[in-house]
Order: C-alpha cells, then structure tokens, then sequence
C-alpha cells in the first residue's frame, strides 16, 4: 500500500558510484551507477545499486507543472542542515524544488563532482531537495522513482553524515534511458547497508528545477 504524501496549493489558495561501502554487498554490480557515469562522464563503476530503468522527457502523467505543492522547509535540528523529509517503503510524494537548500555543490571534491566527475559551472546552481529513506531490517534493496517537470539529475549515496559537506562514499545516479540531460523520469534500485539508510538528491539540471514526484519502493 502507497502512503502518499502531497499537499497542492492551488494559485488562489495558494538532489552508488564512487567509493565503497563495506555494510553492503559489493559483489552485485551496479548498472545504474555504471550507465550514469557513462552518460554524465562520471567516474567509476560503483557496487551501491543493483540496477536502473527507463526514462522519458515528457510531462509525468498525473503531475502538475503549474501548480503550487507544498514542501516542508529543508533543515532543522532533527533533520540536519538540507534534509526535507524522511521517507520509507511506500511513500510517494509531490513536491517542488523551489524553496529547497543549495547545500550540494560542484566544485572539485564536493558531492556532485565526487559522483559525476564533470559537473560543473552552473550545472548545479539551483535549489536542490534532499530526502532520508530509512526502512526496517527486512528490507535489502529499495527502488526510488522520480518524475519530473524539469530536466533533473536524481542522485544518491549511503551512509553518513546526512547532509555531508565534502566527498561522498558510495554514491551514484538514477539511469535514465533516453537522454541524462533532459531527465524527467529516472530510476534507482539501490542496495542498502546494514543500517538500512539511503540519501536522495533531486536537483535541476542546468535549471532551477520545478514540481517532481518521488516514489519509493521497497524490495
């Protein structure tokens, strides 16, 4: 059962790959990972996922690109300093990235350079949202899914800390099979550690980014 999590107000109302992680096994290859790097001239191979899925660049069905979807404030005490939300098994939400933190940076050594190894310049300028999925012990692998309005790259990473300030460890991108540019439907199946926590990044490329749909599945 989806438990969805969306809010619209209307107008009269109204952001694994590089690294290694030793809690996860690194035996199964990660195509996600691989596909992405090939397509965003990324670095190397990654053991963090355990496949991809097909993309598209047309409006998701069901999302409106000109409505206003209430997102919760990214930060705070309890959820660090770029988290919006927490997610698990079954949630889907519709959010924007408008109003989102500018925590994920692409200068040499930062997060989005770790993973992609040519993100640069602007690419990565605008708001991004950062969401924690956490799930219990029976559950391995997750599959995050993400439509959206605007070109957007979705990556993610495991471990710690939340909102890290550097390199990450074990990171990677949702594949999408047509165009990495122009990405508007991307997935990640993701194998997780022994702490069962995963971080999603959903971040415009080129683009201040705009409405999106994120679902998580869990396998």
């Amino acid at each position: 059962m989806q438990r969805i999590i969306t809010t619209v107000g209307l107008a009269a109302m109204c952001a694994f790959g590089c690294g290694s992680d030793d809690d996860a096994g690194s035996t199964t290859s990660d195509s996600a990972d691989t596909t992405s790097s090939t397509g965003n001239g990324g670095g190397g191979g990654g053991n963090g996922g355990i496949g991809g899925g097909t993309g598209n660049t047309a409006t998701p069905s069901g999302l409106d690109c000109d409505a206003t979807y209430t997102t919760p404030d990214p930060g705070g005490v309890s959820a660090g300093s770029c988290l919006t939300q927490t997610l698990t098994c079954g949630d889907v939400v519709e959010h924007t990235n408008r109003g989102g933190s500018t925590h994920f940076g692409t200068a040499e050594g930062e997060q989005f350079w770790t993973c992609s190894g040519t993100a640069s310049g602007d690419d990565f300028d605008g708001p991004e949202r950062a969401y924690r999925v956490e799930v219990d012990a029976s559950t391995k692998a997750i599959r995050a899914h993400l439509e959206s309005c605007e070109s957007s790259w979705m990556m993610y990473y495991r471990g710690g800390p939340a909102c890290p300030v550097a390199a990450l460890d074990s990171c990677g991108y949702g594949l999408n099979a047509d165009d990495p540019t122009n990405g508007k439907d991307q997935t990640a199946e993701i194998l997780l550690g022994e702490n069962r926590v995963v971080f999603l990044v959903i971040e415009g490329n080129d683009n201040d980014g705009g409405n999106f749909r994120l679902t998580i599945e869990c396998l």
